[in-house]
């Protein structure tokens, strides 16, 4: 079952492999399954602690080697 859209908090565990979109500053990061989302890493984000949302799944994304 796909995840999209659905909002993960920082400190949880990505249920899918995709794009994660920051929800305080738009910046966007991909994740495998299972990785802790960490806080966001802008440097200009307002609020680097606020949710992780998945985007775009794995199929349709490059997962870095």
């Amino acid at each position: 079952m796909a995840n999209i859209g659905v909002y993960r908090a920082v400190g949880s565990s990505a249920p899918d492999t995709g794009r994660y979109q920051h929800s305080a500053c738009h910046s966007a990061e991909i994740v495998e399954k299972g990785t802790i989302l960490g806080l966001c890493g802008n440097r200009n984000c307002p609020n680097k602690g606020a949710n992780w949302v998945l985007q775009e799944m794995a199929e349709t994304v490059a997962v870095k080697e």
